[in-house]
């Protein structure tokens, strides 16, 4: 709540479901004395969708909040999750230039689908940044963990950058200390450290370079020093390792929690439930929309 009494002045699109969630969110906004306008999309999907949007419409009525809803009616091609995703992505950038909105809300894929549905833009930590970085609204907005805020600021220095949850971390965002890094540091003359992009600020500072999972092995393999500290994901710095042998690639112990506990059975058996997934990513958004 303090927080949001830090946003600017200006017009705030805000996409609501229908379900208790957005519409909380919706009613803390209102009172709060934000300048809202009320985003809808309806896919028809769900018997209660026209239920939904109607209930959503009257509370705009009654207070006098603009609503702009939309019927998809267009077929969907591929998966539904992502089809819907871009949709709705279109609706939000139009409403963005037709109110000159303030703020855009932007969202992990690790957030609650209920988040998600009313996010601006979905995405990974970076792309989450990228995006952030060409568009023209003053106020971030990240549904996310404190790294990706973080993150957030640095790639876009002049916006305010807003977490609904503060106290939202990643334990292994941490898992690497300074007193490891010079240790290392001291015994080799030409080492490089090679930070991934989930981690602190404060670990980034310690680094030569900031890498992400898709370009990690290939910044490791142009990088000109033949010994590399890779923190603190022991498990991406493992396959960079394995996929750069000619390099001296040294971990720490950091890791996920979360994916220390996968297990390749439970993979397959996802795979075989979601066959039409072509990807691990499409193969996760696939399971969150039925969680």
């Amino acid at each position: 709540m303090k927080q949001m009494k830090k946003l600017e002045k200006g017009t705030y699109i805000i996409g609501v479901s229908g379900g208790p969630d957005s519409m909380a969110l919706l009613d803390m906004c209102r009172k709060e004395g934000f300048q809202l306008v009320v985003a809808h999309m309806n896919y028809k999907k769900r018997d209660t969708a026209d239920r939904d949007m109607e209930l959503v419409r009257s509370y705009c009525a009654r207070f006098h909040i603009p609503f702009e809803a939309r019927l998809q009616t267009k077929p969907c091609v591929g998966n539904f999750q992502a089809f819907a995703r871009e949709e709705r992505y279109r609706m939000y950038r139009e409403l963005l230039q037709k109110y000159q909105a303030a703020a855009v809300l932007l969202a992990h894929y690790y957030v609650p689908a209920e988040v998600q549905e009313i996010a601006d833009y979905v995405g990974d930590s970076f792309y989450l940044s990228k995006v952030a970085s060409k568009l023209t609204n003053k106020v971030l907005v990240f549904c996310g963990v404190s790294f990706m805020g973080e993150s957030g600021k640095l790639l876009n220095p002049d916006k305010a950058v807003l977490m609904p949850d503060a106290s939202a971390d990643c334990p292994m965002a941490h898992m690497v200390t300074k007193a490891e890094i010079d240790d290392v540091r001291a015994r080799y003359e030409d080492l490089a450290v090679v930070c991934y992009i989930n981690s602190t600020a404060e670990i980034k500072s310690w680094s030569d370079v900031c890498v992400t999972s898709a370009n990690a092995v290939q910044i490791v393999k142009k990088l000109p020093n033949q010994n590399i500290l890779f923190i603190p994901d022991k498990n991406l710095g493992r396959y960079v390792a394995e996929q750069v042998p000619e390099k001296n690639v040294m971990l720490v112990k950091g890791y996920c929690p979360v994916h220390e506990e996968m297990k390749v059975k439970e993979i397959q058996e996802l795979k075989q439930l979601h066959p039409q997934c072509d990807s691990l990513e499409a193969l996760f958004m696939e399971v969150i929309a039925h969680a």
